[in-house]
């Protein structure tokens, strides 16, 4: 790589980028940045990308851009070219930057033809120590390949330089490239430095940007930056930016480069308790937002689902799923250490083996939101392990076993095929493919109707790790020879059962995933003058992608639901959700690919993450066998119990209603209709001052007091 320093990338390498279509465009170089990806960075690439799509001769005018969330400098920067208008003098471009499905910064920019005309500035540049005498910043700031000088300033002694001598260490090929180097050095430092009672504020962050160039210029001589702030008030600040040449060739010091921000930050700065209070108040919105199509429906349930979803992302889980793509081998990730204190290896385990005593409503919570952020790790594989031993194998199993997979200490995986025998209480033969299988303490294999409990660090067990479709999770093909195992007879079908619904739960999260990925994309990204959710095959997908993530929701709550009582319905309904789930998972999968177009593709971006887990999960779980086994379960006679949980305060209410059904049981239809039209049972849901005589008192009936007269109704066959 060029640019100064020992190994970092330099300024001409930032400016280089890689063209993946016409208008489709892709940073060159990553770094690590502890503050995140500098926004003159995605400026200035974003200025390029425009210009590479714009006739030679057409310089930059202007550009108004708005940084709209924090980028990764660790990952490449995909840019979108909108050409909006080329005229015969000038042309428009809109350009949209994207890292991971979301949208970081959006630009407008105009290019013209340079003509002749006045040439005039207002503004003279400031009498300041000429770049040879002045010293140099100390310190290191964010900028490669940069020098910088600073002057004497118009504030002593204030925070930030608002004055500052720059010039690049490279040489820059052309003017466009000079343009760029201006753009990406206008937004280092802040004109704000100068503002009373600025030192009073915490760290600023660029909201929007904006820049006119008036004159062509070179950033490989010194050029003067002089910042003045404008305005602050209510958190905001805006300064204007100038940027000047000395005199070479002309009579004067000319300005080439004008810019104006606004800036976020200007809030005083906050006590720890008051940063823990916003940070409370902004879970509270995030935890509205994901109870929509969620498994979660309880407020139990949606706190966890919460607290785990903000534990992953603070844990950088989908990072770490994307390390593990180039990664020799797998290990468990870094966060597993902290999953066994939280209690949800333990979820499905009794408190006297150290868990929590809860169960598969619980558990299916957790693993969906695992889904969701395509977590590494054998999560899924652990509580299922742990989960039969907890309801199938002896209490000395129980003991011996159950402890570590709570705390963590130990991993567990499932087998759901291969040819394993069991014989004087060892275990022999291939368990085919399992998942974690590598990673493994403790291992549960069918065993014809039976399971086999393997101990794996009691030998017996070999591993091989092929190449994987997702690395993220790895399958082993494990062999078992006289490996010392505890044999629980008909316990099979129970395997089954928890590995399905346990993996249509994090397919469920997938699929999720999957639709507001597409849905966000699509209201953001333009073509032909419109945001490409409008077009109606776009619409087409991401519904249907909804419709799929909703079913696949319902199926899986159902089938937790159905584990309290196990057998007939468990069986059904964790057939019915391994079914629906996965399907959805590999649909949402591969149509948030195809929403995305020429992003969804790459690389850098995350669409193939998903749809290598989608992939993954189904040659676990094989869908067709799943749906003949709900076919069977029909021709059984197997019917889904079907009830609704009703809060305790509607038990006064179910009195009123049984004495009323009473009353017209025996009347025939017309005056029944009647009569509940005068009690208000027909639309309980209206105000009571609308309907007279209302049995159920009160203004208006709650939810749960709409259902009271159906459910009794049904149950009387009225």
């Amino acid at each position: 790589m060029s640019g100064a320093g020992s190994g970092d990338p330099g300024l001409v390498d930032v400016l280089t980028l890689e063209r993946i279509e016409a208008d489709l465009f892709r940073s060159s170089v990553v770094y690590d940045d502890a503050f995140g990806l500098y926004g003159g960075q995605v400026a200035a690439q974003a200025l390029r990308a425009a210009a590479e799509t714009v006739d030679a001769g057409r310089h930059p005018h202007s550009l108004h851009g708005y940084f709209l969330s924090r980028g990764d400098p660790s990952r490449r920067v995909l840019l979108m070219v909108n050409r909006d208008r080329d005229g015969r003098s000038y042309s428009n471009r809109r350009v949209i930057a994207v890292q991971n499905g979301v949208v970081i910064f959006n630009m407008a920019a105009s290019f013209h033809v340079t003509e002749d005309g006045p040439d005039y500035q207002a503004h003279a540049m400031p009498h300041v120590a000429a770049p040879e005498d002045a010293s140099e910043l100390p310190g290191r700031t964010r900028m490669l390949g940069i020098e910088i000088r600073v002057p004497q300033q118009q504030v002593p002694g204030q925070e930030w330089p608002s004055r500052v001598w720059m010039r690049t260490r490279e040489h820059l090929a052309d003017d466009i490239m000079h343009t760029c180097a201006l753009t990406y050095i206008s937004d280092m430092f802040t004109g704000l430095a100068s503002a009373p009672g600025i030192d009073q504020v915490g760290p600023v962050t660029s909201i929007d940007h904006a820049v006119w160039f008036h004159r062509k210029a070179r950033l490989d001589d010194w050029v003067l930056m002089d910042l003045l702030a404008e305005s602050t008030a209510g958190g905001r600040g805006m300064y204007t930016g100038r940027i000047f040449t000395p005199a070479k060739s002309a009579p004067a010091p000319r300005s080439i480069f004008t810019y104006r921000a606004n800036v976020s930050g200007g809030r005083a700065r906050r006590q720890p308790a008051e940063i823990h209070d916003h940070a409370r108040r902004r879970t509270g919105r995030v935890m509205r937002t994901l109870s929509q199509m969620s498994i979660a429906i309880t407020e139990e349930h949606r706190a966890l689902a919460q607290t785990v979803s903000d534990f992953l992302a603070k844990n950088g889980a989908r990072a770490a799923a994307r390390a593990l793509l180039d990664a020799e081998s797998e290990e468990l990730p870094s966060f597993w250490r902290e999953l066994g204190p939280l209690g949800w290896l333990g979820l499905a385990v009794p408190e006297e083996h150290g868990g929590s005593g809860f169960g598969l409503p619980e558990l299916v919570v957790v693993a969906e939101e695992m889904g969701r952020a395509v977590a590494p790790g054998p999560f899924v594989p652990t509580v299922t392990a742990s989960a039969v031993i907890a309801a199938a194998a002896s209490r000395q199993a129980q003991a011996r076993l159950l402890p570590g997979l709570a705390d963590g200490s130990a991993v567990g995986a499932v087998a759901l095929g291969g040819d394993v025998r069991v014989s004087g209480g060892t275990a022999s033969g291939s368990a085919g493919v399992v998942l974690a299988g590598h990673l493994a303490d403790v291992l549960v294999v069918p065993a014809g109707d039976d399971i086999a409990i393997v101990d794996c660090r009691g030998g017996g067990v070999s591993v091989q790790v092929p190449a994987n479709l997702d690395p993220a999770r790895r399958s082993a093909r494990v062999t078992l020879d006289g490996a010392p195992a505890e044999i629980v007879s008909g316990g099979r079908q129970l395997l089954t059962d928890l590995a399905r619904t346990m993996l249509a739960a994090e397919a469920a999260g997938v699929a999720r995933a999957c639709t507001e990925m597409a849905s966000e994309y699509a209201k953001v990204r333009e073509q032909f003058g419109r945001p490409i959710g409008m077009f109606q095959a776009v619409k087409h997908h991401c519904a249907n992608m909804l419709v799929a993530a909703e079913l696949a929701t319902a199926a899986v709550w159902d089938a937790a639901r159905a584990s309290t009582g196990g057998g007939d319905q468990l069986t059904y309904t964790a057939a019915i959700a391994a079914t629906l789930a996965l399907a959805a998972a590999d649909q949402n999968a591969n149509l948030n690919i195809q929403v995305h177009g020429g992003i969804g593709f790459t690389w850098e971006h995350d669409a193939h993450l998903y749809l290598r887990r989608a992939t993954a999960i189904e040659a676990i779980i094989d869908t067709e066998i799943a749906a003949i086994a709900v076919i069977d379960s029909l021709r059984k006679g197997v019917r889904r119990e079907r009830a609704i949980d009703l809060p305790p305060e509607a038990e006064p209410i179910r009195e009123v209603v049984r004495e009323f059904i009473g009353r017209i049981r025996d009347l025939d239809d017309d005056a029944r209709r009647k009569a509940m039209i005068e009690a208000g049972y027909v639309v309980p849901n209206w105000p009571r001052h609308d309907r007279a005589g209302s049995a159920l008192g009160g203004s208006r009936a709650e939810p749960g007091d709409d259902l009271v007269p159906a459910v009794q109704r049904a149950g009387r066959r009225i």
